[in-house]
């Protein structure tokens, strides 16, 4: 069937997207970071602090960077530019950023309905790569959107000691093979974020004789340093074939014939353009010979093995039309194919941005390049295309032809210095060269046929699910399919024409990571310049990118706020206000749902909020309420529930969970947490600021059922009388803390403690280190320090209260293994050993007991007591020692949780959350199964991972920056509900 070039444009209009994965010379980039991607990583809510008052963007939606200390995203009501120039614009920016760096304007213009500016920040009248400052106006001249990423803060390190000529010569390719110059450079500041200041570098381009010598990198001024390089060109291998004059898609359909566009063709000296169908009208006198060409105004194919084509004919009168046929007699198949396609995807860009002209000239388009060559790119200027080895020839594949065509399309469109081809910003290129040319084919496969007679050999598919960052390779052809993917699923449910116009569009937002690209898709959909009130589409824009790992997705993100309950008569209480919630009060519970979703995604609508327990003996009013919609970055304080706890029954703990269903049940989300009823008879002062490791001791207790409260004092504070049980034990954990442990207030309420008859334990291998010499040391514990920092892996119990012969092991996995200090210590007075380290009963003391009978002093840790040696006790024993020395001052404590092998994976944050930097998790391993306890940050990045089986508690010491991060476990069957922590440091 014959087509016309319009007729090839519509029908090319109307194709799907496919995905390609290609093999590129680019591996060197792999792992290397643009600093963009880093200064994005670990986003967190910011406010305007210190604006000046009256602000135009206050309760605007800010995230922040860690790297930059600032605001680098605001989405808000859209807000008058004053009078819309960009000088004014910057300034607003500036004020409301709290940021004074130089900005210099880089790009202005109007897209669609959109004005958007770019500018790019400078130091000392040199650029600083990746500052950047955006604004995007709506049809109204309003500011709908900003991002400000200033290195203000960062101060300038050195200057520009090399010369640019002695970098580019730190390139290999550039000293080592002769011919190569310096095509491009230009000095700028480089942001090293680890150091936090500003690098003097040269940017640098250099090319040699061939087309495809094209090599790219950012140099150090002062030490020649290759800090970052690529590839200069885009390469990639394509797939798709064609036969004869045009071939599609693949080099195995059947040829077709169609009008040449855009052709040169010549009657004598003089030369005419075809139009879209081929035609072309001459005037010439006497006439003796036409000729055509494959060169015109926008295309300029070339056969690097042969002479250019040339289609000639002598002519003679009468002239009746004549018409010129191509064949493989006068050009190369791939010559051919190559001006038909690259016309194609030229004309194809004029009718979805007719502005665009960039690519306005007689564009190198480049077959059998090389001997055998496996690959084709564009190298800044044109399109080459290799003859190929193990795979067809390239220029032979239609979709090859528009991703490298696309590729330039993109160099069009960013300015020089950005979007180099590594990390984020690689991938972003190579996404868009995807989505593009599996578009116009409609297939979402690309390459399948690429390796000969094989249609399995498909080497990137868009219909994929993969994840960012899990499945982040490094590599940006497998990274583009995050984004193509999810502009795949846009397509697959609006159809071409929209998300063709909508992926290329954005592309004027100049993203670098794919959260700004995210930004720029919602802002291209939008039609009313105010994001903050959603866009036609963006619910399925979140759920397409969010499915891929790209921003917030378009599912709520709950969090439970301002958690509080108290008995004390207010807000409908009954209780005496002492602090604990006692069998027959009243406890008023109260609480705000925040919907924590960035970026304005859908609301949550028809949320269900229902208070849970299972315990029988409590009634709650008020536990079942709704909230018809709450917005993304919104909260709402629920009614007071109250929870009526029934008159007698035994100390226990009431486990609560706030369980929440919303968008029609297809979103859920439960916060469980617990507090005790009654006073409790056990004291856990946890006096360690630094570390959780007495989670280790905690755990065991909750663990056996009993009811305690937990302290943690800060600084010399002291624990407040408040605290101290009316009759009971103290458990005083000191964990690794070394210096000032039990303040003086303390040491006056222990020993009245224990004077009315109660009991107290002291733990830590540092604990009576700032009391040796002391009066309570002396006159009180009976004790002084014969060694400290003791290597020792064995106490043993050689008298009353505890079991004598049983002997623990203070190291294993089981256990904190953080014993580095222990003391051994020496009865004085009244006070008499206990156990000893060593398994024999002469080692040095371990354990001591005050002379009142009533307090035990542990020269080391508790917490790193394992039971991983044969015949050794576990912690769980050496506590049950405990409580059967505290004998009747403990109430019989509650039912004893029983260890099941657990069904199913499942985690959840257990003490604390929000936390400053330890927080511990009970997880559950089904048996025989191994699973991943993974972390991620808001955006979606694989912070940590760990292998753990069975059950138990796993301690989590972050070594990232404050922020909202998620927990789950993953086994290869299954993957557990998430659970958010909160690190505040």
């Amino acid at each position: 069937m014959k087509l016309t070039m319009r007729n090839r444009l519509i029908a090319a209009a109307s194709c799907a997207i496919a995905a390609v994965l290609l093999t590129t010379s680019a591996a060197i980039a792999t792992g290397l970071t643009w600093p963009a991607t880093r200064e994005l990583e670990g986003l967190h809510a910011w406010e305007l602090r210190d604006a000046p008052t009256g602000t135009p963007f206050a309760g605007w939606q800010l995230l922040g960077s860690t790297l930059l200390h600032g605001p680098v995203v605001a989405i808000g009501t859209p807000v008058a530019a004053g009078d819309g120039s960009a000088e004014t614009v910057i300034a607003m920016l500036k004020q409301a950023g709290g940021d004074d760096a130089e900005f210099v304007v880089a790009s202005d213009r109007v897209v669609g309905s959109l004005r958007r500016i770019h500018y790019g920040e400078q130091r000392a009248g040199l650029p600083v790569i990746c500052g950047r400052a955006d604004a995007t106006l709506n049809q109204r001249g309003e500011i709908m959107r900003w991002g400000l990423r200033s290195h203000a803060s960062f101060p300038v390190r050195d200057k520009h000691l090399l010369d640019m000529a002695s970098c580019a010569e730190q390139f290999p390719r550039f000293s080592g093979e002769r011919g190569w110059v310096v095509e491009r450079s230009s000095a700028a500041w480089f942001p090293d974020d680890e150091r936090r200041d500003l690098i003097p570098v040269y940017w640098v381009r250099i090319a040699g004789t061939l087309p495809e010598e094209r090599w790219e990198g950012i140099v150090s001024a002062v030490s020649g340093e290759i800090l970052l390089e690529w590839p200069g060109i885009a390469e990639e291998t394509v797939s798709g074939t064609v036969t004869g004059p045009y071939w599609q898609p693949y080099i195995q359909s059947p040829v077709q014939f169609a009008g040449f566009a855009h052709s040169t063709v010549y009657v004598d000296s003089a030369s005419t353009i075809t139009d879209m169908d081929g035609g072309y009208s001459i005037d010439r006198p006497s006439p003796e010979w036409i000729s055509a060409r494959l060169h015109g105004p926008y295309v300029a194919a070339e056969n690097e093995d042969a002479p250019p084509g040339d289609l000639h004919r002598n002519l003679s009168p009468p002239y009746a039309p004549t018409n010129l046929q191509w064949s493989t007699g006068e050009a190369a198949a791939p010559e051919l194919n190559l001006f038909y396609h690259t016309t194609l995807i030229h004309d194809w860009y004029k009718v979805l941005d007719s502005a665009f002209d960039a690519l306005d000239y007689p564009m190198p388009a480049v077959a059998n390049v090389g001997s055998g060559y496996d690959n084709a790119f564009w190298n800044g200027y044109g399109t080459y295309y290799g003859s190929g080895s193990t795979y067809q020839n390239f220029a032979m594949f239609s979709d090859v032809i528009y991703h490298e065509y696309t590729h330039g399309v993109t160099d069009g469109i960013y300015p020089d210095g950005m979007l180099p081809y590594i990390d984020q910003p690689g991938a972003l290129n190579e996404a868009w060269s995807d989505y593009i040319a599996c578009s116009i084919n409609g297939d979402p496969l690309m390459g399948e046929y690429l390796l000969p007679n094989n249609p399995y050999s498909a080497f990137r598919d868009l219909e994929n699910d993969l994840v960012f960052p899990q499945n982040w390779q490094g590599e940006v052809h497998a990274d583009s399919r995050f984004v193509s993917g999810a502009l795949w699923r846009i397509r697959a449910a609006m159809g071409l024409e929209f998300t063709d116009a909508l992926a290329h569009f954005a592309r004027y937002g100049l993203a670098e990571t794919f959260l700004d690209y995210l930004i720029s898709v919602l802002e291209t959909d939008d039609d009313d310049g105010n994001l903050a009130n959603g866009t036609p589409h963006s619910t399925l824009i979140y759920n397409s990118f969010g499915i891929h790992g790209i921003g917030p997705g378009d599912r709520p993100q709950f969090e439970i706020r301002e958690l509080s309950y108290v008995a004390d008569g207010s807000g409908g209480s009954i209780g005496n206000g002492n602090r604990y919630m006692e069998q027959g009060e009243t406890v008023a519970l109260n609480f705000t749902l925040a919907n924590a979703a960035p970026l304005y995604p859908p609301p949550a609508e028809n949320v269900d909020v229902q208070v849970m327990t299972a315990d029988e003996s409590v009634t709650i009013v008020n536990g079942s309420q709704t909230i018809p919609v709450l917005p993304a970055g919104a909260q709402q304080a629920l009614a007071t529930v109250l929870l009526q706890i029934a008159p007698g029954g035994a100390d226990r703990w009431l486990e609560l969970t706030i369980h929440i269903t919303a968008n029609g049940g297809a979103v859920t989300f439960d916060h469980a947490f617990e507090f005790t009823i009654g006073r409790p008879h056990i004291l856990i002062v946890s006096d360690d600021p630094n570390t959780n490791v007495e989670h280790f001791v905690v755990d065991a207790i909750r663990a056996q059922g009993r009811v305690f409260e937990r302290v943690e004092p800060t600084g010399d504070h002291a624990v407040g009388p408040e605290f101290f049980p009316l009759t009971g034990m103290v458990v005083w954990l000191s964990g690794n803390q070394s210096g000032s442990i039990i303040t003086e207030e303390d040491q006056d309420r222990l020993e009245q403690f224990m004077t009315a008859g109660n009991k107290v334990v002291l733990s830590g291998q540092n604990i009576v280190d700032d009391l040796a010499g002391s009066d309570f040391a002396t006159r009180v514990l009976g004790v002084e320090i014969t060694t400290d920092s003791l290597l020792s892996n064995a106490v043993t119990v050689w008298d009353t209260p505890l079991p004598i012969g049983a002997w623990y092991l203070i190291t294993g996995s089981r256990g904190a293994a953080n014993q580095r200090q222990v003391s051994a210590l020496t009865p004085t007075g009244d006070s008499r050993l206990v156990g000893r380290y060593s398994r024999t009963p002469n080692g040095p003391g371990a354990i001591l007991e005050f002379g009142s009978g009533n307090g035990l002093l542990f020269g080391f840790g508790i917490e790193a007591v394992s039971g991983m040696a044969t015949g050794s006790a576990p912690v769980e024993e050496l506590l049950t020692s405990l409580y059967e020395w505290a004998g009747p001052l403990l109430d019989a404590p509650g039912e004893v949780r029983r260890a099941t092998v657990p069904e199913q994976l499942a985690v959840q944050a257990v003490y604390p959350n929000p936390f400053n930097s330890v927080t511990s998790l009970v997880y559950a391993v089904p048996e025989r199964q191994l699973a991943s306890l993974q972390f991620f940050d808001v955006l979606g990045r694989l912070v940590e991972t760990h292998t753990l089986t069975g059950s138990g508690a796993y301690q989590w010491n972050p070594q990232v920056s404050s922020g909202i991060y998620f927990a789950r476990l993953k086994s290869e069957h299954e993957v557990s509900p998430a659970v958010k922590l909160m690190l505040m440091k």
